[in-house]
């Protein structure tokens, strides 16, 4: 395995390559040196952006959460993960790899004052009976300890969208959270964490920088502040 990279990931659709590609040209930009990876397909993919990229897998699962796939599959010991419809936006992008200290992995937050950022027309996405989404899986940075639990999460993910597994208590769990990767993310970490026991996690400091979202206020996340500006645009093209 190589030290540290950046792993992103495009499938079924060229909509979703090409935010890709606008994707590593911006890392490029604020870090030349970056290593990234392109987990993507050999019909998706054209040898023109061979030069971008530090190594493409091309037998990445033809599927809506590739991503996870991906992840569980990085080359690097330690990986930062991106999702496609993301842009990088500033210097401060250069200090990613030190965000890290002893957890396994870092994440961006989903929080009760953030639901304004998340609500649909079917009501909010990210609190249920059951509980709440706390973890956004746009962004995570992790060690190679972490890949076994990323195979899990494929896993049940995957279980959970071919409707061979959802929780019993669908009136805690309602089966509109089946759309989201985010809920078996929730339902690993919350749930069924006594397993990874040898793991541990927590959130970037100033994490709506990492992971600014489209739909987030400057006001009440604090933008407008000194030393406070995104540094990752999450643009969230919607399928």
């Amino acid at each position: 395995m190589n030290d540290q990279g950046i792993i992103i990931t495009a499938t079924q659709e060229k909509k979703f390559y090409d935010c890709a590609i606008a994707n590593v040209n911006s890392i490029l930009e604020y870090m030349p040196s970056a290593k990234v990876t392109l987990f993507t397909s050999k019909e998706l993919f054209n040898p023109i952006h061979s030069s971008f990229f530090d190594n493409v897998v091309l037998d990445t699962p033809d599927e809506v959460r590739a991503k996870i796939w991906a992840m569980a599959n990085s080359p690097y010991e330690l990986t930062l993960y991106l999702d496609a419809d993301m842009l990088v936006c500033h210097s401060d992008f250069n200090s990613v790899f030190d965000q890290i200290d002893q957890e396994d992995m870092l994440w961006t937050k989903i929080t009760k004052e953030r639901e304004y950022a998340y609500n649909t027309k079917d009501g909010s996405n990210i609190t249920f009976p059951g509980g709440q989404i706390e973890i956004f899986g746009g962004v995570c940075l992790y060690k190679s300890s972490a890949q076994s639990f990323m195979s899990d999460w494929y896993e049940l993910d995957k279980k959970m969208r071919e409707k061979k597994w959802w929780p019993s208590d669908v009136e805690k769990y309602p089966t509109k959270f089946a759309k989201w990767d985010q809920f078996s993310l929730w339902w690993l970490t919350n749930q069924e964490w006594d397993n990874y026991q040898y793991l541990s996690y927590d959130f970037f400091k100033d994490d709506f920088r990492w992971n600014w979202l489209y739909s987030y206020s400057s006001q009440k996340e604090g933008e407008d502040l000194p030393g406070k500006q995104k540094i990752i645009m999450h643009h969230k093209f919607r399928r």
